[in-house]
């Protein structure tokens, strides 16, 4: 997609939603919602497409002009929780900020989720200097923050442990530890929820994505939870109420 003209490299996206589960809740389970971006070519996440966005301030502005009006017609249709994502490399522009604080209306319905993925330039050994700043920001609009993929990219455990005041959610995803064993995957799992009530935060689990781990999950009474076996990504019409 070539970068000259904003609207038509922003046409072709367009976001799904992926139910999020509290299985505490065997009457309703589903809370809320993840929005994803994808695009009409591939109906995948744009990665290359998107990184590029980012570095510019001008794209990037563009790009949150869109995602701005998307969200907002979202919540004028439900009154379940809706997840967005972040990316660390956005919190450098003063436009993301400015998105936030539109929307800081709808503050009980917004998890603001920063993502684990590295800025230009790097800041992955000092992370925790960028993330402390901007969360503070964040939390001032009222809105509630989570951490996504803990373990992972810049969300490495000495990275993140002098954020946990200020974030309300971690969300660990099975999703990059594919090659380990149930089991395996069953250990980290259980030092993240222990980490979590220690430092009295919420966990969501991503990536639950067979029976098996579902059930291991209800099991440790881990109630929060999101993956393929659960739910599929949905269109953004089929949002509940």
């Amino acid at each position: 997609m070539e970068m000259t003209d904003s609207l038509s490299i922003f046409s072709n996206l367009y976001l799904s939603a992926q139910p999020l589960f509290d299985f505490s809740n065997s009457a309703n389970p589903i809370f809320g919602y993840e929005l994803l971006l994808r695009t009409q070519e591939t109906q995948v996440f744009p990665t290359e497409f998107f990184d590029r966005v980012i570095l510019s301030k001008t794209l990037n502005a563009e790009l949150l002009k869109w995602y701005y009006t998307e969200i907002k017609g979202i919540l004028d249709h439900t009154k379940k929780i809706i997840s967005i994502n972040i990316h660390p490399q956005q919190l450098y522009y003063s436009e993301t900020f400015s998105m936030l604080d539109k929307l800081k209306m709808h503050h009980e319905q917004l998890l603001i989720e920063i993502t684990e993925h590295d800025t230009h330039p790097s800041i992955y050994r000092h992370s925790d200097a960028l993330l402390a700043k901007s969360i503070i920001e964040i939390r001032k609009m009222r809105f509630s923050t989570a951490l996504d993929d803990v373990g992972t990219g810049i969300h490495t455990l000495e990275n993140i442990v002098r954020l946990m005041e200020s974030v309300d959610v971690i969300k660990f995803s099975t999703l990059s530890f594919k090659q380990l064993y149930l089991e395996e995957i069953l250990l980290l799992i259980d030092f993240w929820e222990k980490f979590s009530e220690t430092r009295k935060v919420k966990i969501i689990v991503e990536g639950v994505d067979t029976p098996m781990l579902h059930r291991d999950l209800l099991l440790r009474k881990i109630f929060l939870q999101q993956g393929y076996y659960l739910s599929k990504p949905i269109s953004i019409s089929d949002i509940e109420l």
